[in-house]
């Protein structure tokens, strides 16, 4: 045999010139969802493509002894070679090398990796714990076991191996372990009375699987929980006529009752829904309030929103942004205005933009707009719609504005002309609205949908009436940035304005500690000074982080290494790459959670 070649079938079982084995001969951590890993290890020392298959197929047995003629079968296919036990013992030497003598073990019934973690089987782990936590009323330790599940499915099962034929069963079956670990994290995010983070679960399974009937009827229920009856009938709706088209059957029984039970204003059937957790833009809302009602530190903000109001009193319209970080007391500002401003005569609508609101155009104005609608008598509702009416009669029917008729479904288009007939037609009624002085408040743009944010540009360019003054309120570095007439960017509270709020006494002490934001000043205040930080506050801060995707993990582990950020130390934490922590941390500091 010439140098260098090798005869048909037969492998060389060297391992490469100067590699070493990375780590003990304990068990190894391998990861099975998304790209294959061992943790570690190197695997690129593998040379081999049918060593690095031999080790995939050992490490999806998670432990377990794979049979060498089922080895055999895989790796070679109809072609094996003359001596298949010779070349399997071949490759195993090869792989021992890489992972260690004592990794790989041979028995009568086959060979086994010794295993002492995988994603797959944690994942397991997680998912059954947290199903027994929420059957156990435990909601909150529920949500952390299946957000910790969630985490473990990068991908596919051996996303390497995507067209192997040997990994199908097993890769449907973690395909299966994720539907279970989305209907788990929607069930638990619902009961501990989060509807957004249900919604996004559960529109992540009906991905994975779009006939998935206990995803759908978590949306519903989250839909209804959020106040957003309409998108929950256009969801069921859109899946209804996906069912009969597609597979020619009709929704199962239960999950027709849950679109009755969201028609009549009744709970999904067999599905719980917690009180609304404290989030910290709900939290800002409200926060100064508590405070012996006074709204302090803001008086020039006040004045400027009067002055506002002055001009579309005498015929100059305009748009006013409110923005700052979370907790800084927009809404709190926004609310103390409108008293005012309806004392003053002027017509008030205000509606708020969430998360789940992104799946209606124009919700948050046709909220607002259905809200004062349905303070007045037939006679002026008729009035101030006039034609609209016909355009806009399904989405108030939603808003509250007008009775919903028994059985009644609303569909809700998504074409982009009907959307825009709906939003011209939302013009006119305000222009009606505001034949003398209004106000149209909508609450945290940063979260609207793109048929709202191009709504509140054309009432800043080509205002309805004169006298119509839009107010919005969004977080600073987050979404689109409105158009506008006024900017009114809220700052921290001084230490003067702190003492109103809290004393003379706590005030230093507190403003040094919350940097002069009213929200984490007056939770701090509550818990007495206590060196812990409130839970209510862990919580919004949790929530905020979260929102952050791949930069979460980031800026909590930045959190717990302490106040002086090393970055090599983080890098080798979390085990990523520099560059990519600062894009995280950078993230961080823009939505003001690291400073």
């Amino acid at each position: 045999m010439a140098r260098g070649r090798r005869a048909r079938g037969v492998i060389d079982a060297r391992p490469p010139a100067g590699y070493k084995c990375a780590m003990p001969a304990e068990g190894v951590r391998v990861r099975l969802l998304g790209r294959f890993e061992i943790e570690g290890i190197d695997t690129a020392g593998v040379r081999s493509r049918k060593a690095r298959t031999l080790l995939r197929v050992l490490a999806l047995a998670q432990g377990a002894p794979v049979p060498a003629a089922r080895l055999v079968d895989i790796v070679w296919g109809e072609e094996p070679p003359s001596e298949p036990a010779d070349q399997l013992s071949v490759l195993v030497s090869r792989l021992r090398a890489v992972l260690g003598a004592g990794r790989i073990d041979r028995s009568d019934a086959g060979y086994a990796l010794t295993v002492a973690w995988s994603d797959l089987a944690a994942g397991t782990s997680f998912l059954e714990e947290g199903e027994r936590r929420l059957d156990a009323g435990a909601a909150v330790a529920a949500r952390a076991a299946a957000t910790a599940a969630r985490r473990l499915h990068r991908g596919p099962l051996l996303a390497d191996e995507a067209g192997a034929e040997w990994v199908g069963a097993e890769r449907a079956a973690a395909e299966r372990q994720l539907l279970r670990i989305q209907h788990l994290l929607a069930a638990a995010a619902l009961a501990s009375g989060d509807p957004a983070t249900a919604a996004a679960a559960a529109e992540e399974a009906l991905d994975v699987d779009p006939f998935a009937e206990e995803a759908l009827r978590l949306l519903l229920a989250a839909h209804a929980a959020a106040g957003r009856k309409a998108a929950a009938l256009a969801v069921y709706e859109r899946f209804r006529e996906r069912l009969a088209a597609e597979l020619g059957v009709d929704p199962a029984p239960a999950t027709a009752a849950a679109q009755l039970a969201v028609l009549q204003d009744r709970p999904v059937p067999g599905i719980a829904v917690g009180e609304a957790r404290t989030a910290w833009s709900e939290a800002a809302a409200g926060g100064a309030e508590t405070s012996a009602g006074r709204l302090v530190g803001r008086d020039a903000e006040l004045a400027a929103l009067d002055a506002a109001l002055d001009r579309a009193v005498a015929g100059d319209p305009g748009v006013v942004v409110v923005e700052g970080e979370a907790g800084i007391g927009k809404s709190r500002l926004v609310g103390e205005w409108t008293v005012r401003a309806r004392a003053r005569g002027a017509a008030v609508l205000a509606g708020r933009c969430d998360e789940l609101g992104r799946a209606l155009p124009l919700q948050p104005v046709l909220d607002a707009l259905g809200e004062h609608l349905a303070g007045l008598d037939s006679g002026a509702v008729s009035a101030l719609l006039g034609p609209e009416a016909a355009v806009l009669g399904d989405p108030l029917l939603t808003a509250g504005a007008m009775p919903l008729p028994a059985g009644a479904v609303m569909p809700v288009s998504s074409d982009g002309v009907a959307r825009a007939v709906i939003a011209e037609s939302v013009r006119r009624v305000l222009a009606r609205i505001a034949a003398h002085p209004a106000v149209l408040v909508v609450e945290d743009v940063h979260l609207a949908d793109p048929a709202t944010e191009d709504l509140l540009t054309r009432l800043r360019r080509h205002p309805p009436s004169p006298h119509l003054l839009a107010v919005v309120t969004r977080r600073s570095g987050e979404g689109r940035t409105p158009d506008a007439s006024l900017r009114l960017s809220l700052e921290p509270l001084d230490l003067a304005a702190c003492a109103q709020l809290v004393g003379d006494v706590e005030a230093p002490g507190l403003h040094r500690r919350s940097g002069g934001n009213p929200l984490l000043l007056l939770e701090l205040s509550r818990a007495g000074g206590a060196a812990d930080i409130p839970e209510s506050l862990r919580e919004a801060v949790a929530t905020q982080c979260d929102r952050l995707g791949p930069a979460a993990a980031t800026l909590r582990a930045a959190a717990v290494l302490g106040p002086e950020l090393d970055l090599e130390v983080l890098a080798a934490t979390l085990r990523m790459a520099p560059i990519v922590l600062l894009d995280h941390l950078e993230e961080g500091s823009r939505r003001r959670l690291l400073v």
